[in-house]
C-alpha cells in the first residue's frame, strides 16, 4: 500500500522517475528483508523443534525403560503408547508455539506502533477487532479443550484395542 500511495501521490504528480527507481529499490530491499526474516524464523523453529523433539522422546523412552514391570501390568498398551505419542504434541506446543508466539508478539508490537503513528483511528479499529477475536477464542477454549481430552481418551482406547 505504501509503494502505491507514494507512487500515485509523489511520482506521478511530479513525473519523478528517479523517485520511482528509489522507491522500487527500497521496497524491493524491504521485501527481501521480509523473506530473509521469515526464512530464518522458519529455520530456527524447525531446528529447535527437531532438536528438542528427539531429546524429549529419548528421555521419555529412557524413563519408560527404568519403570518397574508393575507399571506396565496395571496399564493397557494403548495407554503407554498414547503417553509416548503425546510427547510430540507437548513438545510442539512448548517449542514451536511458544517461539512463534514470542516472535509474533514482537512483530505485533512493532506493527501496532507503526499503525499508531500512521493512523490512530485505524489502529483503534484493528485493536477492537483483535479484542473481539480474543474474546471469541476465550469463549471457545473450554469446549475445544474438552473435545481434545475426549479425543486423547478415544485414541488411547483405540491403541489398546490394536
Amino acid at each position: 500500500p505504501f509503494f502505491l500511495q507514494w507512487t500515485i501521490d509523489n511520482v506521478i504528480v511530479s513525473e519523478d522517475r528517479d523517485l520511482l527507481s528509489t522507491l522500487a529499490i527500497g521496497f524491493g530491499l524491504l521485501l527481501l528483508m521480509q523473506q530473509a526474516v521469515s526464512g530464518v524464523r522458519a529455520w530456527v523453529m524447525m531446528h529447535m523443534s527437531t532438536l528438542l523433539g528427539v531429546q524429549w522422546q529419548a528421555n521419555v523412552f529412557s524413563h519408560l525403560l527404568r519403570l518397574p514391570a508393575q507399571y506396565f501390568e496395571k496399564r493397557h498398551l494403548g495407554d503407554v503408547v498414547s503417553r509416548f505419542g503425546a510427547v510430540n504434541s507437548i513438545q510442539q506446543t512448548l517449542t514451536a508455539a511458544f517461539l512463534s508466539a514470542v516472535l509474533d508478539g514482537l512483530m505485533t508490537v512493532a506493527t501496532l506502533g507503526m499503525m499508531l503513528l500512521y493512523s490512530p483511528p485505524l489502529a483503534a479499529i484493528a485493536i477492537a477487532a483483535m479484542s473481539l477475536y480474543a474474546l471469541g477464542r476465550w469463549i471457545w477454549y473450554r469446549p475445544l479443550r474438552n473435545a481434545t481430552e475426549e479425543q486423547i481418551v478415544h485414541a488411547a482406547r483405540q491403541q489398546s484395542h490394536f
